[in-house]
């Protein structure tokens, strides 16, 4: 977007940033990742990493958090809905995720299968469409000079399950038309992390969940694949404001 010229003075646009989390609940998630760990108490306890980094990080600001857990028993089991992660608190240094052990009872907070009777299939069209309805609202109600960028974070260790859901490729057309139509607002992005095991080749289900996350960002390179869950917050610290 141009600088907008105000008295004379050419002056980028304020912008707010919001990281949208979709953390896969299904039952895949039970099993064990590279560090030994459930993938779910995995993932727990990198979203306690990822609050705490964002408060700490002097270069995030003016950003938003919400994190919705799904499957194919619930798409919208909303955890954190737009938590300033510098303005609040309440949840900063909540636990140390390096040092937390995986019974405690803090991780059900952020745990995908917790609650909501999680640990069914992978609806992941589902999914993206309740997130991307929630980023799109946010940035069309952006005001003033105000430039919103919504993040939407597709987490998954596996393909779309059942059959006859939708693999998401639908959701891709219906961001590029939103951003067309709202550019004066702001933009949402779709970032994808295959939480693969196994490495490509070995696979044949993850290799076809990988091949649906790799052509469902706007950008090829918006795309990161990991073994480890801790990985993916510094991720997010890294793309959340940069035009990926």
């Amino acid at each position: 977007m141009p600088p907008r010229n105000i008295d004379n003075l050419e002056e980028p646009p304020m912008e707010e940033c919001h990281a949208y989390l979709l953390l896969d609940g299904s039952a895949s998630m039970k099993n064990p990742e590279s560090s030994g760990d459930p993938k779910n108490i995995a993932v727990a306890k990198m979203v306690q990493g990822l609050i705490n980094e964002f408060h700490d990080d002097a270069a995030i600001e003016n950003t938003l958090l919400t994190i919705i857990c799904w499957d194919s028993n619930k798409i919208d089991d909303v955890r954190l809905l737009e938590y300033d992660v510098k303005q609040k608190n309440h949840y900063y240094e909540n636990f140390n995720p390096t040092s937390v052990k995986s019974d405690d009872e803090r991780l059900k907070l952020w745990d995908p299968l917790e609650k909501n009777q999680h640990g069914g299939g992978t609806p992941t069209g589902r999914a993206l469409n309740f997130a991307r309805k929630m980023a799109e609202d946010w940035v069309k109600n952006a005001q003033g000079t105000v430039s919103r960028r919504a993040v939407i974070y597709l987490l998954t260790d596996g393909q779309t399950y059942p059959e006859h859901e939708s693999n998401g490729l639908d959701q891709k057309a219906l961001i590029t038309k939103f951003n067309e139509d709202n550019i004066a607002k702001g933009v949402v992005r779709l970032l994808t992390v295959g939480y693969f095991q196994k490495p490509e080749g070995a696979d044949t289900q993850e290799d076809a969940a990988r091949k649906v996350l790799r052509e469902l960002p706007l950008n090829p390179a918006a795309y990161k694949e990991t073994k480890n869950a801790k990985d993916i917050a510094q991720y997010v610290i890294i793309t959340i404001s940069i035009p990926v």
